[in-house]
């Protein structure tokens, strides 16, 4: 069974079902406490553990920073320590290594410092320390376990490399310079990642408190390591250059830095102590806040239900009573509570209107029933649930054929029945009209009634069906005449308007719409008729037969478009019957005109056909002279180009001997160059000789190397200064052949002058014989197309004559067309048909 079925079943007051309710409200809210309450206590065991092993790590930092110094008793302390401190940390092997390494004597302190490292790593793994989630405890734990551990470190490791350089006398060999280079490297890197991880501790930190707290010990801690950087560049430096290096003013530094980072690390763990105990705190306090909300709350709950329960039982009871009343027919009580602001309120104002609703649908019903409206209204089952009293008549009326098909159909008793009931009935037969899915028509016909059935949805103010409205009209008289209307349209249709719809039997609007209908009838024969008789008569080619009678509307329109045309038609037939007169007149002086002017043509072409043999006479000679001009410019210019031809190639030659020139001065500069470079390298092997006299027996091989380079250098500056010598003398003999070469090309260049001069006149002869053969050569063409066009001319002259006489021909056959229309006899195109 449904629980919620069963809840409503049960009688189970109103109020025991909000306690049942909020008791399920509270449900998840307990569990979210129980979880908060869980993840408080998991943070703040996360957050101890980190603290126990930042305590722990304070007992590990003195014995890795003062590793050089002797640590017996401070290993047998930690040896001492109880199990249970690494169980948390899984850091037992770890710390007993390093205790065992600071133990053991003759152990350096690097090793020592190593093991340390180790062991701090270990505790900060084991105890969440790497795991820390916020930003500023974060790197001050990075500091403190892994950072300022590493810079402890490199110290040692540096200062051991400086052990070679600390003697007097003492000369370090590469391998320890390397050494040396590779400490300080790590130191400097150590160094940059502490301060890198205190900077971004100080910068994560909200309050600055970090900032502050650190201060004095960073300035410190930055001096220190400013003057240690200083020495450390300084020593290699010198290391590098075999001189002595200030090795024992270096490690002095260096101790100086241990005793910053000393310093420097005790603030930062202090700092992360502080930052673990404050969030410990802080965990604490905000869950004893917000249990403390957690219990108000639920007093004030408890509170409101006694009240909210005490507030529904009053006006519950006052509402059921109003109910019941109601349910007895009392609808003048008055509703009690109707003045809250409340659902209650709301229910009861909704009760005191269902009262005045209950009075106005009596009303309502009273009028249905006095109007004879046929009215049913069913429920959302389609049951029906009200009928009028004129449609309870029709039903009277029916009431034996709907018998016929069920022997127990009843009037009375169809409240409360589907609509089936009468619906489903054999006698009766039902046709759909239309459905949209909310208005439904129905057309039933039974016992010679035609019914139309009009069933539209009700709603309520949420759009859900609540039941029908079924009208019914009975329509039998109404089809009647829409029959005999269709009949009377059907023969307008097929052209017969002689048909008129009988008065008699019909009322109101039926007879209105039968006098109309009679009227359109006459009104559309009479005026089809005149149209038929106008247009017949045009047909025949009389156009004497207007439309007399005058009608409005789309009828007085045809009549004037009718009208209009047969008047047009007579006006255009009249000028069409003037204007052919006219054009047979204008066509025979045409073929008149034409055929004299064939015959001068003709004549005309004869006199030009003899001047254009004589022009082509004078063409052919004029053209000789012209070829001969041409000929005669052809071979000047072929002269004048051979002296140009030699002109540039003396300007090449010129040209090519100052490139040999430039070349010669290009290598006399080169040479001194390369003079000059043996000079250096001369300098360069006597410097390498130097040198390997200083070196000894080490720079024996570099010596002889540098008096062979010595001597190649002093052969390649004696070879530079024969090679200038000769470029010198062959630069003076160029010099001359360009003077020689300049001279000859000023002597054909005069040449190249007066050849062109010879040229040019024989060109400008040339062209005017030319121009003037092309003159007489277009004259002739000129005479050769004007005779072809007047030959063109006669020919279309005689086609000119051939067609007036045509169109004569033409226009006699349309005059006799236009003759067999008949227009007005006082119409003037008559009289000018007979004057042609």
């Amino acid at each position: 069974m449904n629980p919620l079925a069963l809840l409503r079943r049960t009688k189970v007051t109103v109020g025991n079902k909000i306690i049942l309710i909020i008791m399920i409200l509270a449900a998840p809210f307990a569990l979210m406490t129980k979880l908060y309450l869980n993840q408080i206590g998991k943070d703040i065991a996360f957050a101890q553990l980190e603290l126990d092993g930042s305590r722990y790590i304070e007992t590990l930092w003195p014995m890795l920073v003062d590793a050089e110094s002797d640590q017996a008793s401070r290993s047998t302390e930690l040896r001492r320590r109880p199990a249970s401190a690494d169980e948390a940390f899984k850091s037992k092997e770890a710390v007993d290594a390093f205790a065992a390494a600071a133990g053991k004597a003759g152990q350096s302190a690097i090793e020592v410092a190593e093991a340390g490292r180790t062991a701090i790593s270990k505790v900060a793994d084991g105890s969440n320390l790497t795991l820390d989630p916020d930003l500023d405890s974060y790197y001050l734990m990075d500091a403190s376990t892994v950072r300022l551990p590493e810079l402890a470190t490199s110290i040692f490791v540096l200062k051991d490399a400086l052990k070679p350089y600390g003697a007097a006398g003492a000369k370090p060999n590469g391998k320890a310079l390397r050494a040396l280079v590779a400490a300080a490297t790590r130191y400097q890197a150590a160094r940059a990642a502490a301060v890198s991880s205190l900077s971004a501790a100080q910068d994560g930190n909200p309050d600055g408190t970090v900032r502050t707290a650190l201060k004095a010990s960073t300035a410190t801690f930055e001096q220190a390591t400013a003057d240690a950087d200083t020495l450390i560049d300084t020593t290699l430096l010198k290391a590098e250059s075999a001189e002595r290096a200030p090795a024992a003013d270096l490690e002095r530094a260096l101790t100086s830095v241990t005793n910053a980072t000393r310093g420097l690390w005790t603030r930062s763990e202090s700092e992360l102590v502080r930052l673990l105990q404050a969030r410990i705190d802080g965990f604490a306090a905000d869950r004893w806040q917000k249990m403390a909300i957690v219990g108000a709350a639920l007093a004030l709950a408890a509170l409101v239900l006694v009240l909210v329960i005490g507030s529904i039982r009053k006006p519950l009871t006052g509402v059921l009573g109003a109910i019941g009343r109601f349910q007895a027919g009392d609808f003048l009580s008055a509703v009690p509570h109707a003045d809250l602001n409340n659902e209650f309120g709301e229910i009861a104002r909704a009760l005191r209107k269902l009262q005045g609703m209950s009075g106005e649908q009596a009303l309502t019903t009273a009028g249905i029933n006095g109007s004879g409206m046929m009215l049913m209204i069913t429920d959302s089952d389609d049951r029906i649930m009200f009928l009028s009293n004129g449609l309870t008549q029709l039903f009277m009326e029916l009431e034996p054929y709907f018998r016929a098909a069920k022997e127990n159909f009843s009037v009375n008793a169809m409240y409360g029945e589907h609509i089936d009931y009468y619906g489903a009935n054999a006698n009766l037969k039902r046709e759909l009209i239309s459905d949209d899915g909310r208005r439904r028509r129905v057309r039933y016909e039974v016992g010679g009634h035609v019914i139309d059935v009009d069933m539209s949805n009700v709603q309520d103010a949420n759009g859900r069906r609540v039941g029908s409205v079924l009208a019914w009209t009975d329509i039998t008289a109404e089809l009647a005449a829409e029959r005999e209307i269709a009949e009377i349209v059907g023969s307008a249709g097929h052209g017969d308007f002689s048909r008129r719809v009988a008065l008699e039997g019909k009322k109101s609007t039926a007879r209105e719409i039968a006098l109309g209908l009679n009227a359109f009838a006459d009104l559309v024969e009479n005026a089809t008729t005149d149209f038929a008789a106008s247009l017949t008569a045009l047909a025949a080619g009389d156009l004497t037969r207007p439309v007399a009678n005058q009608y409005d509307g789309v009828f007085g329109r045809l009549q004037e478009s009718i009208n209009h045309t047969i008047e047009r038609l007579a006006e255009t037939l009249g000028t069409i019957q003037r204007t052919a007169a006219e054009v047979a007149t204008a066509a025979t002086e045409i073929q008149m005109g034409s055929t004299d002017l064939a015959q001068r043509t003709e004549d005309q072409a004869a006199s030009l056909e003899e001047n254009a043999a004589t022009t082509e006479e004078l063409a052919a000679s004029v053209k000789a002279s012209a070829q001969s001009a041409r000929l005669a410019a052809t071979m000047a210019e072929k002269a004048k180009q051979s002296a140009s031809d030699g002109g540039a190639i003396v300007v090449q030659a010129v040209s090519a001997i100052s490139r040999i020139e430039e070349s010669s001065r290009r290598i006399a500069d080169i040479t001194s160059v390369i003079d000059d470079i043996a000079f250096q390298t001369n300098l360069l092997a006597l410097n390498a000789a130097v040198e390997a006299a200083r070196a000894g027996e080490a720079g024996k091989g570099f010596a002889v190397v540098a008096s062979e380079v010595r001597t190649l250098a002093q052969r390649s500056s004696e070879a530079a200064k024969d090679i200038t010598g000769l470029i010198t003398s062959s630069t003076n003999e160029v010099v001359t052949g360009v003077k020689l070469v300049k001279s000859a090309g000023d002597a054909l260049e005069q040449i190249v002058l007066a050849s062109r001069e010879v040229a040019d006149t024989i060109a400008e002869i040339s062209s005017s014989t030319a121009e003037q053969a092309t003159g007489i050569d277009e004259i002739a063409s000129a005479i050769s197309t004007l005779d072809s066009a007047t030959q063109q001319n006669a020919a279309l002259a005689e086609e000119s004559a051939a067609s007036a006489a045509s169109l004569t021909t033409q226009i006699q056959d349309l005059e006799h067309l236009v003759s067999g229309f008949r227009i007005e006899a006082e119409r003037p195109s008559g009289g000018r048909r007979r004057a042609a």
